[in-house]
């Protein structure tokens, strides 16, 4: 979950420092328990360790 909180926090900062305020955040991290992708070949070792936001108006 670290990378996950970093993103956040990321995020968070790069918002703030534009103005943009009362936002809320979460994370959450699947892991090598749950992979999405296959981790036999450098494509799904890739997409697993992207981050996904999701935006919500």
């Amino acid at each position: 979950m670290k990378r996950a909180d970093q993103v956040m926090a990321m995020m968070k900062e790069q918002l703030s420092a534009r103005g943009v305020t009362g936002v809320r955040f979460s994370s959450s991290a699947l892991g090598p328990d749950e992979p999405s992708f296959s981790n036999n070949l450098p494509e799904g070792r890739m997409y697993n360790r992207s981050v996904v936001i999701d935006v919500i108006p």
